[in-house]
């Protein structure tokens, strides 16, 4: 039975995080404009309409599709967090930062100082919460911190990395 759990659970927790992206990105959807739970991260709504997608139920399966073929090798219970993945939050952190450079204007004039820094803030707990996991899965690789590593990148990414900051078209 043990052999049994352990060899299942990362396809089972590989399968509950593509379903937690899915509601992540459906999340960042939702309400229709920049809330505080609804964020209208870009790398979600920009596909979608470009897609035509008007719906989030609809656009949210960008989210996890990005997800599960970034992810791919977590169903093999890879330990290691994976250069490529550490190169991500990187070039997410470092998007992130030139983001609120160049939209903190736009976003307090139109979601106001306190939206805006609340975005920010999303985005400071995300970036520290992904380095305190990679220096815990650098120092002791295991599946555990792998897989909610990724699951927080994802999370971050699909919900509020790059919220919207200025004016709706």
């Amino acid at each position: 039975m043990n052999k049994w759990f352990s060899r299942s659970s990362p396809p089972m927790y590989f399968g509950a995080t593509t379903v937690f992206i899915w509601f992540t990105s459906f999340a960042t959807m939702s309400a229709g404009r920049p809330e505080l739970y609804s964020p209208l991260a870009l790398i979600i709504v920009i596909p979608s309409l470009c897609l035509g997608f008007r719906s989030p139920l609809a656009g949210a399966f960008i989210g996890p599709i990005i997800f599960s073929v970034w992810c791919f090798p977590l169903l093999g219970g890879q330990r290691k967090v994976p250069l490529k993945s550490k190169i991500l939050a990187l070039i997410i952190l470092g998007l992130s930062v030139l983001l609120f450079v160049k939209g903190w204007h736009y976003g307090v004039m139109y979601q106001g100082i306190f939206h805006t820094a609340v975005m920010c803030s999303y985005n400071v707990v995300f970036s520290v919460a992904l380095f305190i996991l990679e220096r815990r899965n650098h120092a002791k690789p295991t599946f555990k911190t792998n897989m909610i590593f990724h699951a927080l990148l994802f999370t971050w990414l699909t919900w509020a990395a790059f919220p919207w900051l200025g004016e709706l078209l």
